[in-house]
């Protein structure tokens, strides 16, 4: 039982009958082991460890190993990729060829399509899961254009090659398949120029730096006192009205102390009459969507200020 508990554990807690008989271990020994409350079995043929933490990623082996044949895709395989713009666990969601038989006992969002290609499969934490490239094509036929180019974008920032991506989709594409669609015009429009931008907030920079008929925006502000020291660096200001705009990421504004750095900075940046608008990282929001909301606090702020519009310089 050793080695079956070394597999479960190396599995976030689950195994099959199948793995477990390929290490000596027959039915009427998980038979008295499962008398024991040591295991459970959520779908026929995949045991759990009582004992294991039940997380998402253990309903997603358990929906991937019964029965075979399936695998991550479309919005788990993009969790799991930790693609832009998925960053929240969905409902488990597999993927598998034509004759797979449906999963029952465990929710779970199931797919049929034509027949894998081996190039098409990676494991990603243990779980087999859909590549890169396949992946980005399913999402974007399943999500408007703003958060296709979301997935788009970061498939690009990680040097993945655009002609992986074109190929993939190539060799994807029949009639009523959206998401090829959709990559093809991503494609022709990199084509067109333009460097691939950094982050989805770059993204909503781009949309607020057009906005019509307000002051002009600047990127990484620095607001000085009236002595001239540096009291705050913003990431996108618009000096003339006094109001910045901050990306509220986990990985620069999450914790206690990186909390107070920022309360600390937002107080001195409020004594020279500065006013601070956080706008969420990974905000499930259109760009655009979110860039008329600071717009609309914009122009308050210009009403506030006294300030004429649209501006004049």
């Amino acid at each position: 039982m050793g080695a079956v508990a070394e597999l479960a554990a190396s599995q976030h807690g689950v195994f099959t009958r199948t793995q477990a008989a390929a290490r000596g271990i027959t039915a009427r020994h998980l038979k008295a082991q499962s008398a024991l409350t040591l295991f459970d079995e959520p779908v026929h043929g995949v045991l759990r460890v009582r004992a294991a933490p039940s997380t998402w990623h253990q309903q997603m082996l358990i929906a991937t190993l019964a029965p075979p044949g399936f695998y991550a895709g479309f919005r788990a395989a993009a969790y799991l990729h930790r693609l832009d713009g998925f960053c929240d666990p969905p409902t488990p969601e597999i993927v598998g060829p034509r004759g797979c038989r449906s999963v029952a006992g465990i929710d779970v969002v199931q797919h049929w399509v034509e027949p894998l290609d081996p190039d098409d499969l990676v494991v990603v934490d243990g779980i087999s899961t859909t590549g890169l490239a396949r992946t980005v094509v399913d999402v974007c036929g399943r999500h408007d254009v703003n958060r296709s180019l979301r997935a788009f974008d970061d498939f690009e920032r990680r040097g993945a090659s655009l002609n992986w991506l074109r190929l993939t989709a190539q060799r994807l594409h029949r009639p009523g398949q959206a998401g090829t669609g959709v990559v093809f015009e991503l494609l022709v429009r990199r084509q067109r120029g333009g460097r691939v931008p950094d982050s989805w907030f770059e993204r909503l920079i781009e949309h607020c730096l057009r906005m019509p008929g307000l002051p002009p925006w600047v990127r990484q502000h620095e607001v000085r006192d009236a002595g001239g020291r540096v009291v705050a660096r913003l990431d996108l200001a618009c000096p003339t009205l006094l109001l910045g705009v901050e990306a509220n990421s986990k990985q620069f504004h999450f914790g206690q102390g990186l909390e107070a750095l920022d309360q600390r900075r937002d107080n001195r940046a409020a004594v020279e009459g500065w006013d601070i608008t956080y706008v969420g990282w990974y905000d499930t929001e259109q760009p655009v969507v979110v860039a008329r909301t600071i717009e609309s606090i914009a122009r308050s702020r210009a009403a506030l200020l006294r300030v004429p519009l649209p501006w004049r310089p």
